[in-house]
């Protein structure tokens, strides 16, 4: 399980270089329903508590402080994925979707059905019975 316990060190040293520097790929996003410096601003504050987070847990671990099984072990880990979560959910918010979607080419008002090739192709009903000889 060490390499998962580096793992998390690896990514909250990230957060953290991400946090310090404001520059990486942490950071860019073409869509942003607020001003670039307001999202940059809350995302740093999400890479330093975040980062921080996630390293305490695997550092105690390595340390012999507490266990993966430990009541505490599994309170580090859900504070981590609260951390995360609140991580994503605040750039979903930040995101606008209606221009991500526009610049991938698609609108949200196009219906999909018409556009799209379908691997089998019927024959549309049209309204209009059909002639019995």
């Amino acid at each position: 399980m060490y390499f998962f316990n580096i793992f998390e060190i690896v990514l909250g040293l990230y957060l953290l270089y991400a946090a310090v520097t404001g520059k990486g790929k942490y950071y860019e996003n073409e869509f942003c329903k607020v001003p670039r410096e307001q999202y940059v601003k809350v995302m740093r504050i999400f890479a330093w508590c975040v980062g921080v987070l996630i390293m305490v847990s695997p550092i105690l671990q390595l340390t012999g402080v507490i266990t993966e099984t430990s009541p505490w072990g599994w309170i580090l880990w859900c504070i981590n994925m609260l951390g995360i979560i609140g991580m994503l959910i605040a750039n979903v918010k930040m995101t606008d979707r209606e221009k991500a979607k526009a610049a991938q080419g698609r609108t949200p008002s196009k219906p999909a059905g018409k556009d799209v090739s379908a691997a089998f192709v019927f024959d549309e009903d049209d309204g209009k019975p059909e002639k019995k000889a």
